[in-house]
């Protein structure tokens, strides 16, 4: 039916609207599909397909090489696929990482300086980190866009929250008190599990925290590579940069603070963010695309803040359509790659 080959992309809704503007005019077939579309028993699967311009449904055989972009912690439908159409074409077995399990692997790798500690919950630990003066983040393990994010400190014998701003709304003068408060986080949330870090006092633009994102992907060549970056800076009175009220190239936001070292940090960052995809993907499997976060301690310290397995791409708009077209397109090129193969 088509003379090129057919890529599909596994996702959790059929959005053919992300591709509108996006330049598609490549040597595949591309196809939109999701779990409930795969007929197992006679290996086909019922998409949506590209075709001259305008998206038909279709029922096609199984793709050369699959695309994961379900939002899932479970490999179990990614692994099926693999053992259909051949091991290692389908990419991105996992795109929902554990914070945990994520710190653990990378504390046995040569990016273990750029960890922030992780540990998770403990009421006692939680008690004695305050009690010694530190300030403690608790955020689900998994993805949460920003959600759920809380600071805790402990000032004179009060306990303070701070739930993803910068001023306390609650005090409590007893560790009773406060944990009885987590509690109630973790009942209205029961499918999160949550971890804890230190909270650290990144560099600012002004009062306002900021982070930098560096996108890895693997190329049309499969290596892997830096395709783009952005900084987020927060809205005002907020220490999360989910909520932010400007995006900008790394470059731009690193000029303003560190016009001497821009060049090294930028470089500092691809180069880490490239050594982290490898050593996620030789533990985790088969990985085409992951973003990690960064950000800056006073004393210039690089530290990796999180890495993402589902990047938003929607974020690069904000940088310039070239650079958002870039970031749809090269998953895509290498999904080619791997069909070629």
């Amino acid at each position: 039916m088509y003379d090129k080959p057919l890529i599909g992309i596994l996702c959790d809704t059929l959005s053919p609207e992300d591709y509108i503007g996006i330049n598609l005019n490549m040597a595949i077939t591309l196809m939109l599909f999701s779990p409930k579309d795969i007929h197992w028993a006679d290996r086909k699967i019922k998409g949506l397909v590209l075709g001259k311009d305008l998206w038909q449904e279709s029922i096609l055989d199984f793709p050369a090489a699959v695309y994961n972009q379900l939002y899932t912690s479970s490999s179990k439908i990614a692994k099926r696929l693999e053992k259909v159409i051949g091991k290692e074409k389908v990419f991105n077995i996992y795109t929902m990482f554990d914070k945990y399990s994520i710190y653990s692997i990378f504390m046995g790798s040569p990016l273990a300086d750029y960890m922030i500690p992780t540990w998770h919950y403990d009421p006692i630990l939680l008690s004695n980190r305050l009690s010694a003066g530190q300030t403690v983040l608790i955020k689900p393990a998994k993805g949460s866009f920003g959600n759920s994010v809380f600071k805790f400190k402990k000032t004179g014998s009060e306990y303070e929250v701070y739930p993803q701003v910068v001023y306390p709304t609650e005090k409590w003068n007893t560790t009773k008190q406060l944990f009885s408060y987590i509690d109630r986080i973790r009942i209205m949330n029961p499918s999160y599990n949550y971890v804890m870090q230190p909270f650290i006092n990144f560099v600012t633009v002004g009062d306002n925290f900021f982070d930098m994102r560096f996108l890895v992907q693997k190329n049309a060549a499969g290596y892997w590579a830096v395709t783009a970056d952005l900084c987020r800076i927060s809205c005002d009175d907020f220490f999360i940069t989910n909520m932010a009220y400007e995006i900008l190239p790394v470059e731009k936001i690193l000029n303003n603070i560190y016009s001497d070292m821009c060049n090294t940090l930028q470089n500092q960052m691809k180069d880490v963010s490239i050594k982290a995809a490898k050593i996620i993907e030789n533990k985790l499997g088969a990985m085409g695309e992951i973003c990690v976060d960064f950000g800056i301690e006073d004393n210039g310290r690089l530290r990796i803040i999180e890495i993402n397995g589902k990047p938003d791409k929607n974020l690069f708009k904000h940088i310039n359509k070239e650079t958002y077209e870039k970031t749809m397109l090269t998953p895509l090129l290498y999904a080619e790659y791997l069909a070629n193969q």
